[in-house]
């Protein structure tokens, strides 16, 4: 259409589809990034691996697809740490036990030996 009003649009002003259908994985090869990348409608070639600055220039959409994927599964994997605050909780409700045992022991007078293995060899 536009070189029918005399105009030739540069090469890089025509707009070309992403052949990447997705990034399968991030790879680093002697310190350079690399993206394994699966094609679409290539015939033959399914699976390469393609220097970063290639996906970067050509799919940037594809690798901020990847990052936010690969962090949404990072979330998921993630385990619940348990709060501080039950973690004192069940401290103080082990040394409330402890002493509450300890006075047991003290007013009946018997104190069983810390090491159960010596009362094994009796």
């Amino acid at each position: 259409m536009s070189s029918a009003l005399g105009m030739k649009p540069f090469l890089s002003q025509i707009p070309v589809p992403c052949p990447v259908s997705e990034i399968v994985k991030q790879r680093k090869v002697h310190g350079n990034e690399y993206y394994e990348v699966s094609w679409r409608n290539i015939d033959g070639l399914q699976v390469s691996v393609v220097p970063g600055d290639l996906v970067s220039s050509a799919c940037p959409e594809k690798i901020t697809e990847f990052l936010e994927k690969r962090d949404e599964q990072k979330k998921q994997k993630r385990r619940a740490r348990p709060k501080k605050s039950d973690q004192a909780a069940v401290k103080d409700v082990d040394a409330q036990l402890q002493e509450l045992l300890l006075g047991i022991q003290s007013e009946s007078g018997t104190f069983p030996s810390m090491n159960n293995d010596s009362q094994a060899a009796d």
